[in-house]
This record gives C-alpha cells, structure tokens and sequence, in this order.
C-alpha cells in the first residue's frame, strides 16, 4: 500500500521527503499508487544516490507506472542533479514523449536506452533497465527491447546526487501519472526474473526496494528458490 509521502518499512528508517506538491493515493498496478499532477519540483526524496553503496558495477532500475503525458523528462527513479556538479549524473529511468528511457553513467562511459514504442495509454505498464558492467538493458511488460554494450565500470555515485522519486534535482520536470512499485537493486536481474516480476505483479508487497545485498531478508520479502530475490535497504510503502 502506498503512502504519501512514501515511507521505509525495510527497519532502517529511510523515510523519504516530499516535495512541492504531494501526491494523491488511489487505485495502484499492486493495491494503490501515488499520482503526481506534474507540478514543477514535485516528487520524493529518499537520499543521497550512494544510499545502495559506491563501487556498484551492477544495478537494476525498476517501476510500474500509467501515464496519458506526452512530455519530456518524466522522471520515475532519477539520481541526477541539473547543477552540473562533477560527478552529478548517477542513473535514472524516465518517460520521453511516452517512450520508456533507462540510463547508467559509470566512470568510463554513459549509455542510455529508449523504447521504440510509446505507453503512455493510460494502461499501467512494468519497466526495467539493467547495468550489469558489460552491457545495459530495457524491458518493458517483461520482455527486452532493447539493449547495447557499456563496458563503463562502476556506475557513479558522488556529485552529491539525490536519489528521488518523480523528478531529478535542481530541475522543474515533474512526472505527470501514477507510479507503482518502485524497486532499485544493487545487482542486474535476469531477464528470467524481470519477467517473473512483470507475472507475479499481484503478489509483490512493498513499493520501493533499495537493496544493497548485505542486510537480513525481511520476513514479506519473496524468495525465489531458496534464494532471496530481495534484501532489504529501503523499502518504502
């Protein structure tokens, strides 16, 4: 279930802010979902882009999202910061005139995926982009559609960057729709598993994961296998 403003229940208290104007609540992909109206600087805060750890050279960004805006720059999951500090630009995933884009800038290199086709239909769709220190890839509804090579290093993590929920720092775009289940993993998911993800939408439980691979399995997290799919770092809901 989502709040506003979203709120950590992974035990860290990675609570976020809100910003400019708050979200409603009402009917998500899931159970609910926060709709934002667009308005400049509106959006979510959840702290510094490093909150996963420095180093990665893995990462997955990850959301459902409904939107009918034909506009640029609506950012879903961004840890960019428009004042141009060195360093500033970390990974993001946003719509661009209903194309779904996914970038990683890493020390040696920067890659930034788009879909061929557009959604904002007012259907509610699964997004996925990974970085997986060779390559990047986009999936969309569970499927890859596209993907190209980023031999770049570790994805960057300074500049002073905030990881932020709807809108990138020190910039008045603003995400214009409902986003659902938001997720970041400091690891690149399978395509196997993004699509068991985009299947088992009905059974996820939590809205935003921030996972930095080391913290104890809380007790509603799904496991795959035996395997934890998910640790916990920030879950907000």
């Amino acid at each position: 279930m989502e709040f506003s403003p979203p709120r950590d229940e992974s035990g860290r208290s990675l609570h976020t802010t809100e910003l400019g104007t708050a979200p409603t609540v009402g009917t998500g992909k899931v159970s609910s979902a926060l709709t934002y109206g667009g308005q400049a600087n509106s959006g979510a805060e959840v702290g510094p882009s490093n909150i996963i750890g420095t180093g990665l050279t893995a990462m997955t960004l990850e959301c459902w999202f409904k939107t009918t805006t034909a506009l640029t720059n609506q950012l879903m999951i961004a840890a960019r910061d428009y004042s141009g500090a060195t360093g500033s630009n970390n990974y993001e995933m946003r719509l661009h005139s209903g194309k779904v884009m996914c970038g990683f800038y890493c020390a040696t290199g920067y890659k930034e995926l788009t879909s061929l086709s557009s959604y904002n239909d007012a259907n509610w769709h699964h997004a996925a982009g990974t970085y997986d220190g060779a390559n990047v890839r986009l999936y969309v509804d569970g499927a890859e559609v596209t993907n190209q090579a980023l031999a770049g290093g570790a994805v960057n993590s300074g500049g002073g960057a905030k990881l932020r929920l709807g809108n990138y720092a020190n910039s008045g775009a603003a995400f214009n729709g409902a986003l659902d289940e938001m997720a970041i993993y400091a690891t690149a998911l399978s395509a196997v598993r993004v699509k068991a993800h985009y299947d088992a939408a009905s059974q996820l439980t939590n809205d935003l994961w921030v996972w930095n691979g080391t913290t104890a399995v809380p007790a509603n997290v799904t496991v795959w296998n035996g395997t934890a799919e998910v640790a916990t770092s920030v879950s907000v809901t």
